[in-house]
């Protein structure tokens, strides 16, 4: 059912008539594709050691019946919003590191110098350039200046 529908984020109960929330946890963080789609169990039972279970096994969230509609339509949200920043980082990275490996580049878009006190990987030259552009961005809002074009 995930892999068809490839959902923002799942809610499940724990206690599920063909599979219990566990075993879909379970699936879900088998599986690559959905390492990082939220999964929020619900359930009537106050278990400490079955919640501690559940949350190491990758759930993302635990909330016990009875429940807040707003609670939990809070916390969806504040997962959803969490794994689309982590998805935009993940890409933003991505981009970074492809820019960085392409053999088309110029030694005069980035001092080679710089790119070498980076360290040995495309990983450690984005982090500096993601590090340095906000150094950048704070001194151009504190001298009045914008870095846009």
């Amino acid at each position: 059912f995930v892999r068809e529908h490839a959902p923002a984020l799942v809610v499940t109960d724990v206690m599920m008539p063909e599979a219990g929330g566990d075993e879909l946890v379970r699936a879900i963080r088998g599986d690559r594709a959905f390492d990082s789609t939220p999964v929020v169990v619900l359930t009537a039972k106050a278990d400490d050691a079955l919640r501690v279970r559940l949350l190491g096994m990758g759930a993302s969230d635990y909330v016990s019946k009875p429940f807040s509609v707003v609670e939990l339509r809070a916390r969806i949200a504040n997962l959803v919003g969490a794994r689309l920043a982590h998805e935009g980082n993940r890409r933003l990275n991505a981009e970074l590191v492809r820019i960085i490996r392409d053999p088309a580049l110029k030694a005069s878009l980035w001092d080679r110098q710089w790119i070498d006190a980076a360290g040995s990987s495309p990983e450690d030259a984005a982090a500096l350039l993601v590090r340095e552009r906000g150094k950048w961005a704070k001194a151009a809002r504190e001298s009045g200046l914008s870095l846009d074009p």
